[in-house]
């Protein structure tokens, strides 16, 4: 189905719908099966059974169904799909009345049947309705003509053949059609999880940073603490702070301490592994959970991160360097603490650090008056 996209359309992949993909395939598809079978119609009229009056008739249909193709080439035409349904429905009816009952046309109709469900969501109201009906007056008519006997009989001839290619048909584009609409119906669910997806990383996202928002970090917390497997001992929720954000945001400007913080976010992330979570939690307060690691392992990435930090230049935009200190508070995730517990005991940890010095990184442990760890 890819494959017959690309041929047939120039401009696949560029800014189409995928419903209007899904339909031009679909259309086109068919288009060159019923061309082909025209082909196979008029060799079998012309030296099979002697019946010249369907050559133009076939000639015709084939030229059509070419000019649907064309149509669908640059563009999803509603027209080439209002074409595609009157050809196949006039043909029956000509075929039925210069041949009879027993040319099969009366199967070749059923054939329209899963196509029009196909194109239906696409049309306005009277395509809709003009779709529906011109294939049930042609049923309605070829058989007002059997039941009348008006319709010629080529006596000593035999049409079970092209009857069974017409049946062949039906169930062959029938079975297409289930494919295109398997197809379209793949490319919508797809295209919902995605819009869903988008949706939930949007909202779980800081606008300014791109990094998480506490909502996400408190989601997943949730599950950690919720796993019986997990090691909370192995677990350490750090709490960071840039010093004194506040002065730099009135002596900057904010436009300048939003790329401060933009620049912050991008060195946080770079800093640690792809298993840590990162998030932003205030306005100049940060959020990390280091996972699977020790106290060692804990403090020497927040050092890491710290001296990353160190060697990064901040600047405005007339180019004059901001110094940018954090003040970082941590803990050990205890066997029996929900992960709120451990979050207040991090910012303990970091008040501690900012009301004894500048630049600290402060575990819980060292924090006169700490609840005591099993």
């Amino acid at each position: 189905m890819l494959f017959l996209a690309r041929l047939l359309f120039r401009d696949i992949g560029r800014n189409i719908g995928k419903r209007e993909v899904v339909l031009r395939v679909g259309i086109s598809t068919l288009s060159i099966l019923f061309a082909v079978y025209h082909v196979f119609f008029l060799i079998c009229f012309a030296f099979v059974y002697g019946i010249y009056s369907m050559l133009p008739v076939n000639l015709v249909c084939l030229a059509f169904y070419i000019i649907v193709i064309f149509m669908n080439r640059n563009k999803a035409s509603m027209a080439s799909g209002v074409i595609f349904v009157l050809i196949p429905s006039i043909y029956a009816i000509v075929c039925a009345y210069l041949i009879g009952w027993e040319s099969g046309a009366q199967w070749y109709l059923m054939a329209l049947i899963a196509p029009v469900y196909l194109i239906y969501e696409k049309f306005s109201i009277v395509e809709r309705r003009l779709c529906v009906l011109v294939p049930i007056i042609a049923i309605v008519f070829v058989c007002y003509m059997e039941i009348s006997q008006q319709s010629p009989v080529y006596s000593g001839r035999s049409f079970a053949f092209m009857q069974y290619i017409s049946i062949f048909l039906a169930i062959l584009v029938g079975l297409m059609s289930a494919e295109v609409l398997q197809f379209s119906s793949l490319f919508n669910q797809r295209r919902y999880q995605n819009k869903i997806a988008n949706l939930t990383d949007e909202a779980n996202r800081d606008p300014l940073t791109k990094m998480f928002n506490m909502r996400y970090i408190e989601n997943a917390l949730t599950n950690i603490f919720w796993d019986e497997t997990a090691n909370r001992e192995r677990i350490f929720i750090c709490v960071v702070d840039i010093e004194n954000f506040k002065n730099i945001n009135e002596e900057y400007g904010h436009s300048a301490s939003d790329e401060i913080l933009k620049k912050f976010a991008n060195v946080m992330l770079k800093s640690f592994r792809g298993t840590d979570l990162t998030a932003r939690w205030g306005v100049e307060s940060f959020f990390v959970v280091l996972n699977d690691t020790d106290e060692r392992g804990a403090l020497k990435a927040l050092e890491n991160f710290k001296n990353k930090l160190k060697h990064t230049e901040f600047t405005t935009d007339d180019e004059r360097r901001v110094d940018v200190k954090v003040s970082i508070g941590f803990v050990a995730c205890n066997v029996d603490d929900s992960y709120s517990e451990c979050i207040k005991r991090s910012d303990e940890a970091l008040s501690y650090g900012k009301d004894n010095g500048s630049g600290m990184i402060i575990n819980y442990r060292d924090v006169p008056g700490a609840k005591s760890f099993k």
